[in-house]
């Protein structure tokens, strides 16, 4: 099986709590009880410090790594490099959350909160994994599943390429703004 890849990305500052890295950090102890991993945090910010002396308490600083801020062109080959992504939010802060579509371009599995934004982009258990917010042992069954299941987690993942492919490039994207300013601009009243 060989050693499983988990990341993250996000903000490491106090505005970007929500993202959820504690209850991740607590999920990925049990996860990593049972099945050789490893988790890449992507990100810089105040509270660094703060999720590297969680790590430690929680002895498993030797097997996350704090990758820090990583340049947009580099951000890919850790999308590409992982076997799952994770986006653990804990409140409506996390409004929609790119990064899942950047994973799910690079045809990654996702693993997010069940959240009004988040749910919007993909469907649970088509083209990602919905968690309940907050939940240490959801995420901990949802990952340990998604990790043990290589066929059903390359299923997922061709699913959300699809999706993106289908949906969110930037060509579709712009036509949807563009009827949306159309429908207003002609639009009585």
């Amino acid at each position: 099986m060989g050693e499983k890849k988990i990341l993250f990305v996000g903000g490491l500052d106090a505005a970007h709590y929500f993202k959820g890295l504690e209850i991740l950090l607590q999920s990925f102890k049990k996860v990593s009880m049972d099945i050789d991993c490893r988790l890449t945090v992507v990100g810089e910010g105040g509270m660094r410090g703060h999720y590297e002396k969680l790590a430690e308490e929680l002895k498993i600083k030797d097997k996350v790594i704090f990758a820090g801020s990583v340049d947009n062109n580099f951000l890919p080959a850790y999308y590409q490099d992982c076997d799952v992504f994770v986006l653990p939010s804990i409140n409506r802060g996390e409004a929609f959350g790119l990064v899942l579509l950047e994973a799910m371009a690079a045809g990654k599995p996702v693993i997010a909160s069940n959240l009004p934004g988040v749910r919007s982009i993909f469907k649970d258990k088509k083209e990602g994994i919905l968690i309940e917010p907050g939940n240490v042992d959801d995420l901990t069954a949802k990952l340990k599943y998604i990790l043990k299941n290589s066929e059903i987690a390359e299923k997922i993942g061709l699913a959300a390429r699809e999706l993106v492919e289908n949906k969110y490039t930037w060509e579709k994207v712009a036509k949807q703004l563009d009827l949306i300013y159309n429908y207003a601009k002609y639009t009585p009243g």
